[in-house]
């Protein structure tokens, strides 16, 4: 910096750790199994009962399937 030698980037080669990644996966796999607690609730289930059968439904649970093949890669 104040030295007058020019700073130069120096990047490591190391291998790829075993455990990357993990912490990750682990909290996307907690998220998810709180998500189905949440909406397998008995109030959700009352609601699941009544026979809806609109094609806005169809296209939100498709956007919701989406989402979650997403998160699951």
């Amino acid at each position: 910096m104040g030295t007058g030698k020019e700073d130069t980037a120096v990047f490591l080669d190391r291998a790829s750790r075993s455990t990357r990644g993990r912490r990750m996966t682990k909290l996307l796999d907690e998220e998810f199994e709180e998500d189905e607690l949440f909406w397998n609730q008995e109030a959700f289930k009352e609601v699941q009962a009544h026979s809806y059968s609109s094609e806005n439904t169809l296209t939100i649970f498709l956007d919701y399937r989406i989402d979650v093949d997403i998160l699951e890669y």
